[in-house]
């Protein structure tokens, strides 16, 4: 499958990053786009994944130990990152997890842990890899004045707090970093995210959105569904660069 390269556009002056980035998004389990995305990812770039490895696609092991390869990357939590990490805990987070794509992860998780394929049974080991992923991950990552979070960032302004609300609380609250969505144009970051008096350029995926609302005034949104998977290569200066890699993706049935 091809992948393609857009041409090099600039960030609003003053926002960039304080290195290198290669950000990606919501893979769903889909290891052979990712690793089509990855091949184009320049040496002195730091990965950044903003979330979403597990559930609807076919390969969660293959995109964890993808996302899991190198030290260096910053890993996200998203929605559905948490509701495999809660669903063996909790029965309402269970029965979430079931009507949003799990089957897949299950599949997977259970036949890594030698249960079978027990779908009417409310419980699965989570392998090691996935435990790893979830110690590592953050609600959010800041570089710069870069804000990089799952979901994105309500247009009244948040506190410390929202961004670090707790994993088992975000997990099935709407308005969270894990779950929260632009719907409207007022949402569409028209101007920058204010926390703590700082204005923040924010980086996201969760939403998938129109090709014309990748770049908007102050923020960058990366996902574009299930059929076609971004990633956004981020260089600083004055002004900043970014340019978007796509690959399209068949793997999700």
């Amino acid at each position: 499958m091809d992948t393609s390269i857009s041409a090099w556009r600039s960030l609003p002056e003053p926002f960039s990053p304080a290195e290198p980035l290669f950000v990606i998004t919501d893979l769903h389990a889909c290891s052979q786009a990712m690793d089509r995305l990855l091949a184009q990812k320049p040496a002195d770039c730091r990965l950044v994944f903003l979330g979403d490895a597990v559930d609807r696609g076919p390969d969660p092991l293959g995109v964890l130990a993808g996302l899991m390869r190198d030290p260096r990357s910053v890993l996200l939590r998203g929605n559905h990152d948490a509701l495999a990490y809660f669903a063996p805990k909790n029965s309402k987070v269970w029965r979430v997890w079931q009507h949003n794509g799990a089957r897949p992860t299950l599949k997977a998780f259970r036949a890594l842990s030698g249960e079978g394929d027990q779908a009417e049974q409310n419980t699965v080991t989570l392998p090691k890899i996935f435990e790893d992923y979830w110690q590592k991950a953050l609600n959010w990552w800041k570089s710069g004045n870069l804000l990089f979070v799952h979901a994105g960032v309500p247009e009244d302004g948040i506190t410390q707090a929202w961004l670090d609300m707790e994993p088992s609380r975000a997990v099935l609250t709407e308005d969270s970093p894990y779950w929260w969505r632009p719907y409207f144009d007022r949402q569409y970051y028209h101007a920058p995210r204010k926390i703590a008096d700082e204005e923040l350029y924010v980086v996201f995926g969760h939403t998938p959105l129109e090709e014309n609302l990748t770049f908007m005034d102050f923020g960058l949104s990366l996902d574009r569904g299930y059929e076609l998977k971004n990633a956004a290569e981020i260089r600083p200066g004055k002004p900043a660069q970014v340019r978007i890699v796509s690959t399209p993706c068949d793997e999700i049935d």
